[in-house]
Order: C-alpha cells, then sequence, then structure tokens
C-alpha cells in the first residue's frame, strides 16, 4: 500500500500527464486503502 507522502507524489505526477485522480467516487484505485 501507498504511504500519504507517496499518494502525493502519484497524484502529481498523473496531474502532470492529464490524468484526474479521483478518490471517494464510483470506485477507487487499486493501491487507495481507505
Amino acid at each position: 500500500m501507498h504511504k500519504p507522502l507517496e499518494l502525493r507524489k502519484v497524484k502529481k505526477a498523473l496531474k502532470k500527464y492529464g490524468i484526474i485522480y479521483v478518490t471517494g467516487k464510483d470506485r477507487h484505485p487499486k493501491f487507495y486503502d481507505p
């Protein structure tokens, strides 16, 4: 599982590529642990 810091890096990286990272909607990424 990713740590919060790593998750933040992932979000930034995805934003860089124009991919919107969304949690708390219809589905969660496989590496997101609620």
